[in-house]
């Protein structure tokens, strides 16, 4: 429990996962193009909620976009975007439509690729756009923050930054790899870090003083919206809700600054679901 009163209820905190979701084939590094950092080939379709949990919290995970506009559903919905391959080209299969009147309501039923008994946080109203983001209606901002805010903005109040200890990470070498800027990473003995599908980050950790409580996110980083490059990791997460901003653009969690703001729906995040309740 937060410690809320009557008058700042929280009717929509929800229990989290605390795996971030990949793709099986790359869970199990059989997707296109393998290991190989330089391979553009690594994006998966998964089926509707095809999507599996990664083995531990530190771990990144594959990259999604928001949602596509209906049409294209079958081509780049549900894609996972492999978390460490650097794409020095533009990837192929990459969809960089952002602007659709298409809302999760409607469509999100087609696109959700969170596992059974999970889906992925509310910011807001799923039938409309929502430039407002009122912590009303937020499963985001009533679950993670001890202060909830209204819109874009931050509060760093009940988080923390740095290396997690979770029986993965720290039993590897830490390793920054040239080819994939800024990535906080490890590996095993004979693989090299951090183009591989099982990359993990440093993360940022929501903590709850009243229950003793936390949840770890890595820092995964995103890929880009024009093209799919890849960055940022190690440096920030980027955690998709499903609500809209705008026809352009939907809410999510921008770890760096403890944030919630909006960014154009062809982005690359990670995807960190909720219990389906």
């Amino acid at each position: 429990e937060w410690g809320g009163t009557a008058s700042r209820p929280r009717p929509m905190a929800n229990k989290w996962a605390v795996y971030n979701l990949t793709a099986p084939t790359l869970k199990n590094g059989t997707a296109t193009g393998g290991t190989n950092a330089l391979d553009n080939n690594q994006h998966p379709q998964v089926a509707i909620r095809g999507a599996i949990f990664v083995d531990y919290p530190t771990q990144a995970g594959a990259f999604w976009q928001h949602m596509v506009a209906s049409a294209d559903k079958e081509k780049y919905g549900r894609r996972a975007y492999h978390p460490a391959n650097p794409s020095i080209e533009a990837i192929s299969l990459w969809n960089s439509s952002y602007y659709f009147e298409e809302y999760w309501s409607l469509f999100g039923a087609n696109q959700e690729v969170s596992p059974d008994d999970f889906r992925r946080p509310t910011d807001g109203p799923l039938d409309t756009v929502s430039e407002i983001g009122d912590v009303k209606g937020s499963e985001v901002r009533q679950s993670l923050w001890l202060n909830p805010f209204i819109g874009i903005s931050s509060s760093n109040e009940n988080y923390v930054m740095g290396y997690y200890a979770d029986g993965f990470f720290d039993r590897r070498s830490i390793v920054i790899n040239d080819l994939v800027k800024s990535v906080v990473s490890f590996s095993s003995p004979d693989t090299n870090p951090p183009t591989n599908h099982e990359v993990a980050n440093v993360c940022q950790v929501f903590f709850n003083k009243f229950s003793n409580a936390s949840l770890a996110i890595p820092s995964s980083g995103n890929r880009n919206y024009l093209n799919g490059t890849f960055g940022n990791a190690g440096n920030s997460g980027h955690y998709w809700s499903s609500s809209a901003y705008n026809s352009a653009g939907a809410w999510y969690i921008y770890t760096y600054s403890a944030n919630i703001t909006y960014s154009y729906r062809s982005h690359g995040f990670a995807i960190r679901p909720v219990v389906d309740r």
